[in-house]
């Protein structure tokens, strides 16, 4: 697993108040084991003062309301070799809004939250990960 933090930094995003204090976390995931994977959960569990959009969803029905991950039912199954990308967007909740936009250095560690990720191997042993929260912005 890799992990990538990006925030904006066009113009026109700096100059959105909306836009400018959000976090965009890149992770990809390769299974590197010689036999598939069943994923059964993939959740970013934000720390307190995010709000965390999963766009690794869609739509289950038109009208229903409900979603569901990309990667779930047929699509949760990753051979070996196989990667995948998932993004998550994080907004601050509670950080009081300036107008001069702060970003980050390089190499900053920045606590947003916890992924956990879930799986089981192809003889049905489970398999967890649980990593720390904080992510280093590139």
């Amino acid at each position: 697993m890799k992990t990538k933090v990006h925030v904006p930094q066009s113009p026109s995003a700096l100059l959105s108040e909306r836009e400018r204090d959000k976090v965009f976390l890149e992770v990809h995931i390769q299974n590197l084991t010689p036999s598939p994977l069943w994923f059964e959960r993939i959740r970013l569990e934000p720390v307190d003062g995010w709000d965390v959009v999963d766009t690794n969803t869609i739509s289950a029905a038109a009208g229903s309301g409900s979603v569901k991950s990309l990667f779930s039912d047929s699509t949760a199954l990753m051979h070996a070799q196989d990667m995948r990308q998932y993004i998550y967007i994080l907004t601050p909740n509670t950080a009081p809004r300036t107008m001069v936009p702060v970003t980050p250095a390089p190499g900053t560690v920045i606590p947003l939250g916890r992924l956990d990720i879930c799986w089981r191997s192809s003889m049905g042993e489970p398999g967890r990960l649980l990593t720390s929260v904080s992510f280093k912005h590139i």
